[in-house]
């Protein structure tokens, strides 16, 4: 590599490097100042603090060297600790595998909340990468360095990201939040009977995401355990498998450049993230799909709409879309008429959705549940201010997909440029439309009470645009006019933002590791069930609106099901304001039917927008806390668990 190359790959690390140092030590003594610790060096945070601003500082030195006539001798010292740590390649690797899990280690494990800022993260992580691609560099020494620094990055973004699922795999009896048990519970109702004695109608919400989360259900019932193991399981499982195929498709013939677009792809679906059970649709069409096979594609197509059709309705058309962005890539125009062209992805799409809606309609009747309560999500309401920073999103849903949305379609549109003359206009302007169309529904739905904590309902626009601009970035755009002028596509820098501003999504996921204490737990669960117990030896009904594992796993024995009313339908109920559901629970209120509730604790106030799901807390209070609490009383509260328990007010 020639040296100037080389000066200018340490002076853009060397800048960003020091910049983010800096900031970030004047950051923590601003911080570390407002909280009153008093300053000496021997103190963990100060020390930290100056270690950061005297790494900034020396960064700034070697880069001010950079410009001297010193910078020849800075490569030559540089080029001696590079040939120290060649010496033994093994070694060399071996220090870069163990070094991949310092950031994750540190990040999230017991010093992590000196890590809790973003910049902290990204600079951190910079200085990791950079030193795992010059240790792994004695792999391919003649490789570009830049490659090999993207290849490092990936990995190690990809290690922390698998290392955040580690605190969900455990043994704590309670829930790890808010809906997470509540998961366990409706992929249990396909063995109602089995489990229950009785027959429960399956989930109206998500049949498909619990139907993947019940396949455990079908040899024993494993433990709490084994069911939180599953889900991680199928988390990274199908995040996996998707982001193969899609390497697989494009770049088989490069082991080493397969495993970054796999890497890559696996990292951007999960910004959303792209749920496991709708990422199915995305495998089934990127195993099956064919260009030049209309029939297998059909059918391929028929497959992932019917599983569409029981996941979710803004899915109902992405198999055929993604089958005709494909389509739209590698089918050049050539003279064909408009119908004829564009008459294979119309078939698609329309008996693609067809299907997609025939799967629910068959669904809803097989379920046995009340239609009425499939179409909660038309009829709630509609918060805009969630489009823009807000405490529920500070970032908010709209300039959080515009960070990604942005980069991708500049990208698209130098494509669209530098093609204009050799592609048919109606190609760009299928693939424009089917991306605008997602953008516009993952911005609807996003802003519906209960949602626009995140970017997970525009998971179908981040599959399409990951499909769009890697087919068109590994060169698969194949056009209609044949030319013997060659084009080059200078895409290089949009293309870059993208990954940066993936690598800096996954970095603001995870938290510190925080270790529940089990024996309080415990203790809290035999109260709770020495409760429920007296209850049950009187007859008396026990409602669990939440914590409703403790039953489906015998956490707390011999407790007959209540069906009713759990946690996260119920919510949907309230949400969507289905007057019929809420008058037969104010019924059940009334009659005092129940002898026991165990319940999340209640919200009792109204709460303004400053607080985070500020109207979902507005609608519970007033629809579900004060109708309860006029028949209902609070007898126990469990504050570190988030339990209260009532009992009807005699």
């Amino acid at each position: 590599m020639k040296s100037t190359d080389k000066l200018t790959q340490i002076r853009v690390f060397l800048i960003i490097s020091s910049g983010l140092a800096l900031v970030l030590a004047v950051q923590y003594t601003r911080r570390f100042m407002g909280m009153g610790v008093p300053f000496a060096i021997t103190t963990p945070v100060w020390f930290l603090t100056i270690l950061i601003a005297l790494i900034g500082l020396g960064e700034l030195v070697l880069l001010g060297i950079s410009w001297t006539q010193l910078r020849t001798q800075l490569l030559s010292v540089l080029e001696t600790i590079c040939s120290i740590l060649y010496r033994s390649r093994l070694v060399a690797i071996g220090v870069g595998i163990l070094s991949l899990g310092i950031y994750p280690l540190l990040v999230l494990g017991p010093v992590g909340e000196y890590f809790a800022s973003i910049i902290s993260r990204v600079w951190f992580f910079l200085l990791v990468a950079y030193w795992v691609a010059i240790l792994f560099r004695v792999k391919q020494a003649s490789g570009r360095f830049y490659y090999q620094l993207l290849f490092a990055a990936l990995l190690l973004a990809t290690i922390y990201k698998l290392a955040t699922y580690i605190p969900e795999v455990n043994t704590y009896p309670f829930s790890l939040g808010w809906s997470e048990t509540s998961r366990y519970y409706y992929a249990s109702l396909f063995f109602s009977e089995k489990l229950y004695g009785f027959e429960i109608s399956p989930s109206v919400l998500h049949p498909s995401r619990y139907l993947l989360q019940s396949i455990p259900f079908i040899f024993s019932r494993l433990t709490l355990w084994g069911h939180r193991f599953w889900q991680v399981f199928l988390w990274i499982g199908f995040t996996s498998w998707s982001s193969a195929l899609l390497a697989e498709r494009l770049v088989a013939e490069n082991r080493l450049r397969e495993l970054m677009v796999f890497l890559g792809s696996f990292l951007f679906l999960l910004i959303g993230p792209v749920y496991y059970h709708l990422q199915v649709v995305v495998i089934i069409v990127l195993w099956g799909y064919d260009t030049k096979k209309f029939g297998k594609s059909l059918i391929v197509i028929f497959l992932a709409s019917i599983w569409a059709g029981i996941s979710r309705v803004n899915w109902f058309p992405v198999p055929a879309m993604i089958a005709a962005t494909i389509y739209l890539i590698e089918k050049p125009f050539r003279n064909k008429s408009l119908l004829k062209y564009l008459l294979p992805p119309a078939i698609w799409g329309f008996l693609g959705t067809l299907t997609a809606f025939g799967a629910q309609t068959l669904y809803v009747l097989w379920s046995g549940n009340d239609p009425g309560e499939f179409t909660s999500s038309f009829t709630s309401d509609l918060l805009w201010n969630r489009l823009f920073p807000n405490a529920t999103y500070p970032l908010g849903i709209l300039p959080g997909i515009l960070i990604i949305a942005i980069p991708a379609f500049i990208f698209l549109g130098i494509f669209i440029t530098t093609y204009k003359k050799r592609i048919h206009w109606i190609r760009w302007f299928g693939i424009i439309a089917m991306l605008v169309v997602l953008l516009a529904g993952g911005l609807v739905v996003s802003v519906k009470i209960g949602g626009g904590s995140n970017l997970h309902n525009y998971d179908a626009f981040l599959v399409l645009i990951l499909v769009v601009c890697l087919y068109l970035f590994f060169d698969r755009l194949q056009v209609d006019l044949q030319s013997t002028q060659v084009v080059q596509v200078k895409i290089n820098w949009p293309i870059w933002v993208l990954i940066g501003c993936t690598f800096i999504f996954t970095l603001m996921a995870g938290h510190t590791l925080q270790t529940p204490d089990f024996e309080f737990a415990e203790q809290k669960l035999e109260e709770i069930s020495t409760r429920v117990a007296e209850v049950v030896a009187s007859e008396g009904e026990v409602l669990f609106i939440t914590q409703r594992h403790l039953v489906t796993f015998d956490m707390i024995p011999a407790v007959p099901l209540v069906p009713e009313y759990e946690n996260v339908f119920f919510m949907e109920m309230v949400m969507g304001n289905n007057q019929k559901y809420l008058k037969q629970f104010y019924t059940d209120l009334e009659n005092h039917r129940f002898d026991l509730i165990v319940s999340s604790r209640m919200a009792r106030n109204f709460k303004d927008t400053t607080a985070s799901f500020a109207e979902e807390n507005n609608v519970w209070v007033e629809r579900v806390t004060r109708p309860l609490l006029e028949e209902y009383q609070s007898v126990d509260i469990y504050k570190k668990f988030g339990i209260e328990l009532f009992s009807p007010i005699p």
